[in-house]
């Protein structure tokens, strides 16, 4: 019994969770965050009170890192800007049938629209210096289907392209060394 219980509590040991042992960020300054001014350079003003709303929610479950309000003193910045969102097409499906349309173009209508958008970012160390840590980019996307109400599928397609962009920012910033 003895010979089977040693390497089975080093096998425990050394398989566990690498959060749990030690702190998970590369970088100790990034433990507390501060969302800063988001510059929304877009057509869609609703996506920067989503992108806050989803970067918060994403900051406040990562292991390691936590998010303030205020005017904390003592936390980074991070400030954001959104460049203009890129709709393009698809995917198409045939709608009408040969009889129904005056030439072949008019076969085929788009069912399904994709939007992108890139968000830079800067960390700014805390006030009063205000130096620039890092700085970087970032790409998300969401797909909107094509429905008779089209300000219903956008703003679903808003809400996942900020959480998506929210759920980058993050990755992207707890890997900062």
């Amino acid at each position: 019994m003895s010979k089977i219980c040693f390497p089975l509590l080093a096998l425990l040991f050394f398989c566990s969770c690498a959060y749990h042992c030690g702190a998970p960020l590369a970088d100790q300054r990034l433990q507390t965050l501060r969302i800063g001014d988001i510059d929304n350079l877009s057509s869609e003003s609703s996506l920067t009170p989503l992108l806050k709303n989803a970067l918060a929610e994403r900051i406040a479950k990562e292991p390691g890192m936590r998010l303030v309000s205020g005017d904390n003193d003592q936390a980074c910045v991070l400030q954001m800007r959104i460049s203009d969102l890129d709709n393009r097409s698809l995917a198409r499906a045939k709608l009408r049938e040969k009889d129904e349309r005056d030439y072949e173009g008019d076969a085929y209508q788009t069912v399904l629209y994709r939007i992108q958008t890139r968000v830079e970012y800067g960390i700014y160390t805390p006030e009063p210096e205000q130096k620039l840590l890092y700085f970087g980019a970032v790409n998300g996307q969401a797909d909107l289907p094509k429905m008779h109400d089209r300000e219903v599928a956008l703003q679903s397609a808003m809400r996942q392209l900020a959480i998506d962009l929210a759920n980058a920012l993050t990755l992207e910033i707890s890997e900062k060394k």
